[in-house]
């Protein structure tokens, strides 16, 4: 630091200026009142020396000039002050540029809040709603799956026990014909349909006439053969048995004849 060497040289040249002034006042001052030529004795030479030593000593010695600190001292004694007094307002400026930057950066969305909360409440909702359609979809598509398959394996069934029916329905007639002895005189295109119960293991429970084919004789003679061809040929499994439980039939003279 410059300025305590500074003050020291303005106090001892402070000083130096104050002893010269004393010195030239002491000097003009002998100069104007000069001390008389005679020789007098040592008592009044004494007397007179005390009343010059006493008017020197009454003399008041000139206060220091105050001089004006050059333009350099002030600006080593102000500089803190200045800028302890500019801190604040950089440091406030500063601040506030801070502050700028932070609020740009959590500048909020375009958007208001409740508005963008709605917004993405109704994204959710369609999300869901979405969602839950496709699961519908596909569960309803599962189904119409399933259940095509079920149709599928049921006709597949249908058809298989169809052919079950239609086969063991060709041995019934063929073993029924084995015993009909058809009128002379019957129309051989005639036929009777007949309601046939059978038991599990192929007898004949009961023949009923369902429509007659106009003849009574050749009713009566087909009805007789069904009895007479117990027990008639069935399926062994109960599933495939059902259909000939009780079932119609159709019987015509021209099918013996062609056996």
């Amino acid at each position: 630091m410059m300025l305590p060497k500074k003050n020291s040289n303005y106090f001892f040249s402070s000083l130096a200026i104050h002893m010269a002034i004393l010195v030239v006042f002491v000097v003009s001052f002998g100069l104007v009142t000069p001390m008389p030529v005679v020789q007098q004795s040592n008592d009044k030479q004494n007397t007179i020396q005390a009343s010059v030593v006493t008017n020197i000593a009454k003399v008041a010695p000139t206060p220091p000039a105050r001089t004006t600190p050059s333009p350099q001292v002030k600006a080593l004694l102000e500089p803190k002050a200045e800028k302890s007094k500019l801190l604040p307002a950089k440091t406030t400026d500063d601040a506030i540029a801070i502050t700028k930057k932070k609020a740009e950066k959590k500048k909020p969305s375009f958007l208001p809040d409740d508005l963008l909360a709605d917004l993405k409440k109704h994204v959710s909702e369609k999300k869901q709603v979405k969602q839950k359609s496709l699961k519908t979809l596909f569960a309803k598509s599962l189904e119409q799956q399933i259940a095509a398959e079920k149709n599928a394996a049921d006709a597949a069934k249908t058809l298989q026990m169809q052919g079950v029916i239609n086969k063991y329905k060709a041995l019934i007639l063929q073993s029924i014909s084995q015993h009909w002895l058809v009128p002379p005189h019957a129309n051989k295109r005639m036929f009777s349909e007949l309601l046939i119960r059978l038991a599990p293991d192929g007898t004949v429970l009961d023949v009923q006439l369902v429509k007659s084919s106009g003849d009574p004789a050749l009713d009566r003679s087909a009805r007789a053969a069904i009895f007479k061809a117990s027990p008639l040929p069935v399926p062994t499994k109960n599933e495939e048995f059902e259909p000939f439980r009780q079932f119609a039939l159709k019987v015509r003279p021209e099918d013996v004849l062609m056996q």
